[in-house]
């Protein structure tokens, strides 16, 4: 009889630390799914992401970065009105690309056009800002660790940045070379470095 106790303990210790190891092992496929849902690695050319794609609370993440600390989308600026920015997760500053001209919050869109350049659109189709980057060698636009947006060829080479046109915002990598300036803030009391 202790044996067969001794044995029913065993197996339930064994049936115990295999289901904890499962557990331990199906958390990093679980956290890994979920940020998944907060934006894609790339954005193939030919592809457009709409506003209504995904909002929640006040942004859309279309793009995030590899290491998950930054994000590129549209943010809430005011009542049915987006700018496309980049920004780090949880933090209020952020860079902006047409902040002057926010977008729609219906039927507006970023798309990675045919022809290499990747553009915002309103609502009704008119481009609100462009990268003037035109290429039929253009592959994909992704969001780097250090927050540089890139358009790249099919070798990975970077054809566009978004470090080289900023606006009143500059992230902790990103170069202040002779030939950039910064744009000052659209309003009073709005200005990040």
């Amino acid at each position: 009889r202790t044996k067969m106790v001794a044995m029913a303990a065993t197996r339930a210790a064994y049936i115990l630390s295999t289901s904890i190891s499962l557990l331990l092992l199906l958390i990093p496929v679980a956290l890994a799914k979920d940020h998944h849902t907060h934006g894609t690695s790339y954005l193939a050319r030919g592809s457009s992401v709409f506003i209504e794609d995904g909002t929640t609370n006040n942004t859309t993440t279309i793009l995030a970065s590899p290491n998950g600390l930054l994000a590129c989308g549209f943010y809430k600026v005011a009542t049915n009105a987006f700018v496309f920015s980049i920004w780090f997760n949880g933090s209020l500053a952020k860079t902006v690309a047409a902040r002057d001209a926010p977008v729609n919050g219906r039927g507006s869109r970023l798309t990675f056009r045919k022809d290499g350049s990747m553009a915002l659109l309103n609502y009704d189709g008119v481009t609100i800002w462009s990268t003037s980057t035109t290429t039929t060698h253009a592959s994909r636009a992704e969001l780097l660790d250090s927050g540089s947006l890139i358009i790249v060829d099919p070798d990975g080479r970077s054809l566009w940045t978004s470090f080289d046109s900023p606006t009143d915002t500059l992230l902790p990598s990103q170069p202040m070379t002779r030939n950039i300036k910064l744009v000052s803030a659209s309003a009073r009391g709005l200005l990040y470095l």
